[in-house]
């Protein structure tokens, strides 16, 4: 009765937990939380009290905006694979990113639309899925953590889309100003070459340094913008 009563006590604990559990052991479904069912639930499959390992293949790795075509089944199965030695350790693991559809393709599609308009369906959820052995379950079972991340996710891409922007604004504008400073230079040095006074050298010579200092910053900034994109180059 007392180990009845304490698997009941953590099976509810596990019902009211405020993120989605699976708990599954050799490639079968033992049980899944309300939330679990509120997020990927549909009513004829939470009616037939039926879920298999099928539904992981549905989710997608989501890394950096973009949907990768490893499904959270494989990922799974490959780490499992890997720690066979390990099976009873109750460490919680991070898997990755994934996200839910339908149709991968139609999120493709929507993405942007959706971050414009700050929405995401329920069917579209961004999770972060974590893995935890769970030996007082049953020997050699596990559970399975999905936590939304959605408005995080959503948050983040917007932030890095403004950043892009940004980033692209400026280094257009440092290129727009290069063009006429390299006309300047070029005046104020066909003009030292022109037969002047003391002052007007010293004029011509104070503006070239002036606009080489310039020139010079603003190489500087493009080379700053290259080394945020990635595609900086070290010239030998």
């Amino acid at each position: 009765d007392k180990v009845r009563s304490s698997y009941q006590n953590i099976m509810d604990f596990v019902n009211k937990m405020p993120v989605g559990v699976t708990v599954f052991s050799h490639s079968q479904v033992l049980h899944v939380n309300r939330e679990f069912e509120d997020y990927f639930g549909d009513e004829e499959q939470v009616e037939a009290g039926g879920w298999t390992m099928d539904i992981f293949s549905n989710f997608k790795q989501w890394q950096e905006g973009e949907i990768q075509s490893t499904s959270l089944q494989s990922r799974l199965e490959s780490y499992l694979n890997s720690k066979k030695s390990s099976t009873h350790e109750s460490t919680s693991v991070s898997l990755g990113k994934f996200i839910l559809r339908d149709s991968t393709t139609e999120v493709r599609q929507q993405q942007q639309q959706q971050i414009q308009h700050d929405h995401v369906s329920d069917k579209n959820l961004i999770i972060e899925v974590k893995l935890t052995g769970c030996t007082w379950f049953s020997h050699g079972s596990h559970l399975l953590t999905f936590e939304n991340i959605t408005p995080l996710e959503m948050a983040y891409l917007k932030v890095k889309e403004l950043d892009n922007l940004k980033s692209r604004w400026l280094r257009t504008v440092s290129h727009e100003l290069k063009t006429p400073l390299n006309g300047i230079m070029g005046v104020f040095h066909f003009l030292r070459k022109k037969d002047t006074d003391t002052q007007g050298r010293h004029f011509l010579k104070t503006g070239t340094h002036a606009a080489q200092a310039l020139s010079m910053y603003i190489s500087d900034l493009l080379d700053y913008f290259q080394l945020q994109s990635g595609s900086f180059k070290i010239s030998p």
